[in-house]
């Protein structure tokens, strides 16, 4: 018999009597540092049959603190979670959302944990449904769920490589693909090297998928000869080094694909690399966390610095989010990346079973259906706003064998059915005075005549 690692004991012999928890989840990481946990996020009152979702988030580092970006996502599920229960659930079952905290972060570590925490899920709680954060996590986790015909719906992977994953239909996502992040950036780069008389664009990015996939793209729409990459490992062991390569070179441009913290290091280093300093800095949407201002030693650094981050402008659909999540948590979900995002992705799963459930579907929940279900969220010609209000109508359609188009708090949802993936607009953000987020303008990549261009949203 394999023996099961150490964390799916933990998680197993904690489920029997952990308890749900406040708006601000607890983990036992916190109390035992080291230690991996699974808890309830969100258990329905009464003693029905729940349908279980699971989340697998970093939801600690690896030094055992809060992750606040996976908290605020955390938060955004529970909120449409339980805004569907409000309105009776699904086929009169109510949601239930599981939250399984990898303990490290996306950068250097928490792939191993999450394939085990994943396969924890389904084997042992039965989940058929399961919410991931970014693309290292993504990619290790699909290897498990599709093998075991459950889906996975990810709030904020954007690597290329999921778009052609062999996948059954299984893996789908909210966020975007990095082609048009990556095209946007690249876009950026040559309107500032129209300015100014540096014509090389640097592009620092960290050896993981994100960072591979996202170079390739800027790399792909730049120049063959005005552009220099310079990979960084991920623990950061040879940012220094790169940092006085680049600073050599003199670009006119400095692009940085890398976390929070070490593009906030890069950001740091301006005031002893000149050249760098003079240079328009755009950063990745990795970077949009308050984590990242919070390390920057003198916020003037920040002045002049840009960044791309997925998502629409704000509709009806976010405001009523933005508005229902400040008053529940206190706090702005703008500062958070992907945090519309993952309130979308759970309400996209609970439409899901509506779907499967309904007289359209296989009336059971598995994989399959659930992926059947998404295919039916925008095929229909008027969208309807993704709120509590709309939910009752979008259920009752779906449940009708009727498909329906709807238009997310992150922006429309315009699923692919081949790719399982959302399109989306780019936010171009900068920050302010005050020291915060705050968004310049959006943009979208169109094509013309076979030739991929950026246009701004009115």
């Amino acid at each position: 018999m394999r023996r099961l690692p150490l964390i799916l004991l933990f998680a197993m012999a904690s489920s029997a009597c952990d308890s749900v928890v406040p708006p601000n989840p607890k983990f036992a990481s916190e109390t035992n540092p080291g230690q991996f946990t699974c808890t309830t996020a969100l258990q329905p009152p009464g003693q029905g049959d729940p349908i279980t979702l699971g989340a697998v988030l970093p939801m600690t580092g690896p030094d055992g603190k809060p992750d606040d970006r996976a908290l605020h996502r955390s938060r955004a599920m529970v909120l449409a979670l339980e805004e569907a229960n409000q309105r009776g659930g699904v086929a009169d079952r109510l949601f239930r959302l599981r939250v399984c905290d990898t303990g490290g972060g996306w950068v250097t570590s928490g792939e191993d944990e999450a394939r085990g925490l994943a396969t924890w899920l389904v084997d042992h709680e039965g989940v058929q449904a399961l919410l991931a954060g970014g693309s290292g996590d993504t990619l290790a986790i699909q290897s498990v769920t599709r093998q075991r015909g459950a889906l996975l719906m990810s709030v904020s992977a954007t690597a290329m490589e999921i778009t052609d994953l062999m996948d059954d239909g299984l893996v789908w996502r909210v966020a975007p693909s990095d082609l048009h992040q990556g095209l946007v950036l690249a876009w950026l780069a040559e309107a500032a090297l129209a300015k100014t008389s540096n014509k090389t664009v640097a592009v620092m990015a960290i050896s993981n998928p994100y960072g591979d996939g996202l170079n390739k793209v800027i790399s792909d729409h730049l120049p063959a000869d005005s552009h220099v990459a310079y990979i960084l490992e991920a623990d950061g062991s040879n940012l220094a080094s790169e940092l006085k390569r680049a600073n050599g070179d003199k670009p006119g441009a400095l692009i940085v694909v890398a976390s929070a913290l070490m593009s906030a290091q890069v950001v740091n280093a301006l005031a002893q690399h000149k050249n760098l300093a003079a240079a328009q800095v755009l950063l990745s949407d990795s970077a949009h966390n308050p984590d990242m201002l919070a390390a920057v030693k003198d916020s003037k650094l920040l002045a002049g610095v840009r960044g791309t981050l997925p998502g629409g402008p704000a509709g009806p659909a976010y405001k009523t989010f933005a508005s229902r999540y400040m008053s529940k948590f206190g706090a702005d979900p703008a500062q958070q990346s992907y945090t519309a995002h993952s309130y979308d992705a759970a309400y996209c799963l609970a439409l899901a079973h509506a779907w499967a459930l309904g007289a359209g579907g296989s009336a059971k929940v598995d994989g399959k259906s659930l992926s059947e279900g998404l295919q039916q969220l925008a095929s229909a010609a008027t969208p309807t706003t993704l709120e509590p209000t709309g939910f009752s109508t979008l259920r009752k359609s779906l449940m009708s064998g009727n498909a329906v188009n709807i238009a997310g708090a992150s922006g429309p949802l315009d699923f692919d059915p081949e790719s399982g993936e959302a399109s989306s607009p780019v936010q171009i953000w900068s920050v302010s005075s005050a020291g915060a987020f705050a968004s310049e303008k959006w943009v979208h990549v169109v094509n013309d005549g076979g030739v991929d261009a950026v246009q701004e949203l009115p």
